[in-house]
């Protein structure tokens, strides 16, 4: 079983860290913001493709294009992975044969759990992949081409909706039929904070509403209420105006889709 890292940078970042991952192989995709950036040396790893563009989920699919592995592990470019992550990744794929998607676990720099995770594995729902950040995710490849999948480009970092692309990804592989599933092991490091829960700028928490109806259609607004009752105090909002960004949000993806 071949495991190949997918990295997400822009402008070299990173190569610009020194960071050799310990998997045997992966590839960059470099996204080039100054015409004049060199993106690698000749210490960079031989599979790094470099694109003139913006957005975090065209990077991602870009990725998917062009890995060639039997299992892809997403990742950015402020991530490190414990020496053992490709074992525990092969060892849970192995285990659960019919999985086409396992998300994982990560840790923060101090050693701590980046969040509170189910104790035990388990299939994933609907529900359950709300909470998954995209760097905790593997994938058989063959699986994610067959099904037609893709990030869709028009939310992540970088995109009209600056959040929610990994939550949508996930969403739409239940739907057409592929297996989730969480296994209870770290397999990366990240920094204690992430964009996906920074809701101090209220771009972000629009972009929440966006992907709320882009995932659940006119059955996001109970939803969205309760997602605004429960993280509001992360900001400096009520919740009352926590829920009126998120519905400003519902509001101009409905007007983006029917512009497009």
């Amino acid at each position: 079983m071949k495991l190949q890292l997918l990295i997400a940078t822009v402008d070299g970042a990173f190569f610009e860290r020194g960071y050799a991952p310990p998997f045997d192989d992966y590839l960059v995709i470099n996204q080039i913001s100054r015409p004049a950036i060199e993106s690698a040396d000749n210490n960079a790893p031989p599979k790094v493709f470099d694109y003139q563009e913006t957005g975090l989920s065209r990077s991602r699919n870009r990725a998917l294009q062009r890995a060639n592995a039997d299992i892809g592990v997403i990742a950015d470019d402020d991530v490190r992975h414990p020496d053992d992550a490709p074992v525990i990744i092969a060892r849970a794929f192995a285990a659960h044969p019919r999985a086409d998607i396992i998300t994982f676990q990560a840790r923060t720099p101090d050693g701590a759990l980046f969040k509170k995770y189910p104790p035990r594995a388990r299939r994933h729902s609907a529900r359950s992949i709300m909470r998954v950040s995209s760097w905790e995710i593997a994938l058989r490849l063959e699986s994610i081409r067959a099904a037609g999948l893709r990030f869709d480009e028009r939310f992540g970092l970088g995109a009209t909706f600056p959040t929610g692309e990994e939550n949508i990804f996930l969403i739409d592989a239940l739907r057409r039929g592929l297996n989730l599933r969480y296994v209870p092991q770290p397999i990366a490091i990240h920094p204690a904070q992430s964009s996906g829960a920074d809701f101090s700028h209220p771009d972000n928490i629009v972009a929440k509403g966006a992907a709320f109806r882009r995932m659940f259609g006119a059955a996001s607004a109970p939803l969205a209420c309760a997602f605004a009752y429960k993280k509001y105090r992360l900001s400096d909002l009520t919740c009352r105006q926590f829920y009126r960004h998120m519905r400003a949000g519902n509001l101009a993806y409905q007007r983006h889709i029917k512009r497009a």
